[in-house]
């Protein structure tokens, strides 16, 4: 079942893409999986939580800053219950057996990320595609530094796609995206995701930036503020 509010919001590659794009969440593997997605033309951010049989719902389940609340199988049972001793209550959705997926607006507030300075999270491993559609492995981009340059393990000396754990690029967060555009894929650090008011913790958490804005554009700032 898929709720949508009043007025969606389109960022990158759009809702319903990145919801879609999530991975299945095996038995034995991380019971949630988030996704943060930024739009380096607009500024604008989401993020998309993958959860196993049941995930916080902030604001309830008319909130308006969910943008997308999906339960896979759609004819799983679901179960809302609040408490009502938080402030705000807190909601929660279970469905037992089922995969529940939440996608947000996010305001990153203070943290920055730019191509020339990383002040938004430690990120384990890197890749980038260029707007022609090679992709280059970056390795680790640790927090305070700029965007590690390419390696030249590829063909006849060019960049490498593959990083130094012989690691690729997840095929479902790289699968269907748009050409002509640069994308930055990012592995954060265990532990290290940034904070979504309501939401808890994930387990996995990965950074998919649609065209960032060159170093010196005047625009590359994509912190919703």
């Amino acid at each position: 079942t898929r709720a949508r509010p009043r007025v969606a919001l389109a960022v990158g590659l759009g809702a319903a893409v990145l919801v879609a794009a999530l991975p299945p969440l095996a038995p034995g593997g991380a019971a949630s999986v988030r996704v943060y997605e930024a739009d380096g033309r607009s500024g604008r951010w989401l993020v998309a939580q993958s959860s196993a049989e049941a995930a916080p719902l902030p604001g309830g389940p008319d909130a308006a800053g969910a943008l997308v609340l999906e339960i896979e199988p759609a004819g799983a049972r679901r179960e809302w219950t609040v408490d009502l001793g938080a402030t705000p209550p807190a909601w929660r959705v279970a469905a037992p057996g089922a995969r529940v997926t939440l996608l947000a607006d996010h305001a990153p507030g203070s943290r920055r990320l730019e191509l020339a300075l990383n002040a938004w999270a430690s990120l384990d491993a890197v890749w980038v595609r260029s707007r022609e559609g090679a992709w280059s492995a970056r390795g680790a981009w640790p927090l305070g530094e700029a965007l590690p340059v390419p390696g030249a393990g590829g063909p006849h000396g060019s960049p490498a796609a593959t990083g130094p754990r012989g690691e690729v690029p997840p095929g479902w967060l790289a699968s269907g995206l748009p050409p002509g555009l640069e994308v930055v894929l990012a592995r954060l650090a265990p532990g290290r995701a940034p904070d979504v008011p309501g939401l808890g913790t994930a387990e996995v958490a990965w950074l998919r930036w649609v065209e960032p804005p060159a170093p010196g554009s005047g625009d590359s700032r994509p912190d919703g503020d």
